[in-house]
């Protein structure tokens, strides 16, 4: 039997972020042969202790881990106000940094204890304190999936230092797996993706019977960042409406509200807060289309759940990953400016059929490559290559 630490910032398949989502189900795939402690710090799943449907049995151990708030003030606060702008860090600022990043001294010093009686050790993502440091230490016996993108923060000496020292890495998605190779040659790395559940009935998609036939609205999911594009998006529905004179609808559902946006003054947006799940099913279902507009992914859990229902997505084509994936499957549109999204949404409102057939040639991709069962076979064979 295997016995494998994971660090993560929370588990469980109720957490906002797809990284914490995605290792959560990943875990859930392995079999008897595993025996998986998780080093978290909010636990959503509730027991301490379950054995997956699959058969792995999953210990979680929660520690007091920092947050957002930890930068509000003080050297944290000069030192993260300096890494947004893009300023290079020094050595000791990059530890005041992940320090105060999803950063728990009682787990980092609980994984050192306990590191001799783990086969590996899995963290994810890069970016978070106690990976980081966990990784630089305990490197030859962590194997990361780092969710990783071109981002500023990958250009930080101590993400350097810790993809030195790991044993290798579990990614995503080959542009991904692209990514880290063009800045780390030497890097052992495999591709899992991510395992996308769905549910048996074939025709659970929009104009079925007490569904709602209204396709009139955009669909943005997900945290409401700024760096997600979603400002970005917002500008560009409403220069489609003035220019056109048209009413297209942008929902927004997601954790938190849109910042510098009051929805209350916009007839066209609506914003919806943390949906559950049914909630959100029955939004993607009956949008127009899924816009993903982040420039910045890894993976997207979120085309995935809208080509599982059989809505098509558009993309930022400056994102390698999403862009990879819409290319792969001819599920929706890769636009790189706001001429190319007033021609996307000009073809999906004139052609409904298009839209269906966009919709089915996405949900067939997703079943062909991101199956459970795919996924799993995927899985088993990269940790094989890791733990001989």
């Amino acid at each position: 039997m295997y016995s494998l630490g994971v660090i993560s910032i929370k588990w469980g398949k109720e957490a906002k972020s797809g990284a914490e989502r995605a290792i959560t189900s990943l875990v859930e795939l392995l079999d008897s042969s595993f025996q998986v402690t998780v080093y978290c710090g909010q636990n959503l799943e509730g027991p301490s202790q379950y054995v997956s449907s699959e058969g792995c049995l999953i210990k979680i151990k929660t520690f007091r881990m920092s947050d957002e708030n930890s930068f509000s003030s003080g050297e944290p606060h000069r030192v993260l106000r300096k890494a947004l702008n893009y300023a290079t860090l020094s050595v000791k600022e990059e530890e005041v940094f992940f320090r105060n990043l999803h950063f728990s001294q009682e787990l980092l010093d609980c994984i050192r204890k306990e590191a001799g009686n783990l086969d590996a050790i899995i963290v994810t993502p890069y970016l978070s304190g106690t990976g980081i440091f966990a990784s630089i230490e305990l490197g030859s016996k962590v194997v990361m999936i780092p969710c990783f993108h071109r981002e500023h923060f990958a250009n930080f000496k101590l993400v350097n230092l810790a993809f030195q020292r790991i044993r290798g890495v579990l990614c995503y998605s080959h542009p991904e797996r692209q990514a880290l190779l063009e800045r780390h040659p030497h890097l052992k790395t495999a591709v899992t993706g991510v395992p996308i559940y769905f549910a048996q009935n074939p025709q659970n998609h929009v104009g079925n019977e007490n569904k709602t036939t209204d396709t009139s609205y955009l669909l943005y999911l997900g945290r409401k960042e700024p760096a997600k594009g979603l400002l970005e998006l917002v500008d560009f529905v409403r220069a489609y409406n003035e220019g056109f004179g048209a009413t297209l609808k942008l929902v927004v559902a997601g954790p938190g509200k849109i910042p510098l946006v009051d929805p209350r003054a916009i007839p066209w947006l609506e914003d919806i807060e943390s949906p559950d799940e049914d909630r959100k099913n029955e939004l993607i279902k009956n949008a127009l289309v899924l816009v993903q507009p982040s420039k910045n992914e890894s993976f997207s859990l979120v085309i995935m759940e809208a080509w599982i229902n059989r809505v098509p997505v558009m993309v930022n084509r400056f994102c390698d990953v999403t862009t990879h994936f819409v290319k792969e499957s001819q599920g929706g549109f890769a636009v790189k400016n706001f001429t190319e999204f007033c021609e996307a949404i000009s073809l999906l409102e004139r052609s409904p059929s298009l839209r269906e057939r966009l919709g089915e040639r996405g949900h067939d991709y997703v079943i062909k490559n991101f199956s459970p069962e795919h996924v799993k076979k995927q899985l088993l064979e990269s940790l094989q290559y890791y733990l001989g």
